[in-house]
């Protein structure tokens, strides 16, 4: 019976107060498509993407790695230019541990090359931890905002790094690269920020 049915928690008010027996079949019919009813439809509902729900850690961890790669890539074809081999800047960047000679270390290992680049990885994800703050603060969702923000957060970095950062723990990319080589490094990660946004699903990009 109808009737002896227990209203459930997530039943409108006013449906407490619904007729009884057979009059609550049309009751329910003709309130079913109400705002705030038990029986409004799933259309009108809209369930969050599991990507619209990313925090901001976690964002900041998927475009600090595409930040990451393309910095590196970027620094280690400036280097290749400039007659240095490709892992010569990751290895610079572990001179916080094995000091300034590690920038002369040629070849690819784990003991300069993995800590470098471990080093420079978890450094891109803290820059662009502040990129995905700016991109949720600007309005503008186009190309031109998106790069934008990501030169700021690639500035910034530049900036804190060899202003601030003591001379021990910056990226070490001064020891073996150009300035010139040094700044596309960053704009790399500016690069791959910019790519991040557009691949990560969760925010509307307007192009």
């Amino acid at each position: 019976m109808l009737d002896a049915l227990v209203p459930l928690p997530w039943v409108h008010a006013e449906a407490v107060n619904k007729p009884a027996g057979d009059d609550a079949v049309w009751w329910f019919v003709a309130h079913s498509h109400e705002p705030g009813t038990c029986g409004r439809s799933a259309r009108t509902s809209k369930a969050p993407t599991v990507y619209s729900m990313m925090n901001l850690p976690l964002r900041a961890l998927v475009s600090g790695t595409f930040a990451s790669i393309a910095a590196s890539v970027a620094l280690a074809v400036c280097a290749k230019s400039e007659g240095d081999s490709a892992p010569q800047p990751m290895n610079a960047t572990s001179h916080w541990l094995h000091g300034d000679l590690a920038a002369l270390v040629r070849e690819a290992n784990f003991k300069q090359t993995a800590l470098g680049y471990g080093t420079h990885h978890i450094a891109a994800i803290l820059w662009a931890y502040l990129f995905e703050l700016l991109r949720n603060r600007t309005p503008n969702a186009g190309l031109i905002g998106v790069s934008g923000d990501a030169l700021i957060a690639s500035a910034t970095a530049a900036l804190i790094d060899y202003t601030v950062t003591p001379r021990r723990f910056t990226p070490g990319w001064e020891l073996i690269l150009s300035k010139r080589s040094m700044a596309l490094g960053y704009l790399g990660i500016a690069a791959g920020l910019i790519a991040a946004e557009y691949v990560l699903p969760g925010r509307k990009v307007r192009s």
